[in-house]
């Protein structure tokens, strides 16, 4: 690792929702952005979790049908 990197831990709840094909839904809670070393050079984090769905597509092929973000900063409290 280099000298001046910082190390940041990220914990929480993910979850998804597949009700169908065509219903999909997914949301992140309780999200918690740590600083594990160097903390005093961060001013501020941003935190986005991505997610993307595979499923049916067209006539019996498979893909992407969906892709997202959820995203939230904050700054760093000592």
């Amino acid at each position: 690792m280099p000298k001046n990197s910082v190390t940041a831990k990220v914990s929480g709840i993910i979850k998804d929702d597949i009700q169908n094909v065509i219903n999909q839904s997914f949301r992140a809670s309780y999200l918690k952005t740590s600083t594990i070393n160097n903390a005093s050079k961060v001013a501020s984090v941003q935190t986005t979790v991505y997610h993307n769905a595979y499923g049916l597509v067209g006539s019996g092929g498979i893909g992407k049908v969906y892709s997202g973000a959820l995203s939230a900063s904050g700054k760093i409290v000592f």
